[in-house]
């Protein structure tokens, strides 16, 4: 993953962390693949999916 001028790893945009987070969760790939694809850590495709899933819930309560 490209890193800053700081030498700090670039925040993915939404709309990757939104396919990592389906991807993940349909079961199309695993952590560990998404992780590697990505080139970001396992710990950081969990976080990924965690905020994936209460963003998703947050929305359905809302549409109730």
């Amino acid at each position: 993953m490209p890193k800053d001028e700081l030498g700090r790893r670039k925040e993915l945009d939404p709309k990757k962390c939104r396919e990592i987070a389906e991807s993940l969760l349909s079961g199309r790939k695993s952590g560990a693949e998404m992780a590697r694809l990505y080139d970001i850590s396992e710990p950081t495709v969990s976080r990924i999916v965690t905020k994936h899933r209460q963003n998703m819930e947050t929305f359905h309560a809302d549409q109730l």
